[in-house]
């Protein structure tokens, strides 16, 4: 299947970035993360979803990470968290990417609040 082969060879490629970090990794996986996710929604019907998704990455993600690079951790971990959604998929296991995707959402949300919430001079 042509979306499963696509999406492998963006998370191959994120493994080898991770496993040779230069200073223009951070950069380059912001490229390919992004590319991995619209590749994702490509195939979907849902329209809202993919323009929700382009605005995602297109605007706020590139925008915190300018300013808020991910760490080498978190790249890892995406690594990780994209492997599981390519093998829900792959087993057209919908319960379980919908888990996947879920898990790499929060874990997502999770990590940049954690590593940036002191740099954004966050009150509560």
């Amino acid at each position: 299947d042509e979306l499963i082969s696509s999406v492998e060879r963006i998370n191959e490629r994120i493994k080898n970035l991770v496993a040779n970090m230069d200073e223009d990794a951070v950069s380059e996986y912001q490229h390919l993360n992004a590319k991995f996710h619209q590749r994702l929604y490509s195939v979907s019907t849902n329209t809202i979803a993919q323009d929700l998704n382009r605005y995602y990455n297109d605007t706020i993600i590139d925008s915190f990470r300018i300013e808020y690079p991910a760490t080498l951790e978190r790249l890892s971990a995406c690594y990780e968290e994209h492997q599981a959604i390519i093998d829900a998929v792959k087993n057209r296991d919908v319960p379980a990417a919908r888990a996947a995707l879920r898990a790499h959402n929060d874990n997502a949300k999770a990590d940049f609040l954690k590593n940036n919430l002191d740099l954004m001079h966050y009150d509560e």
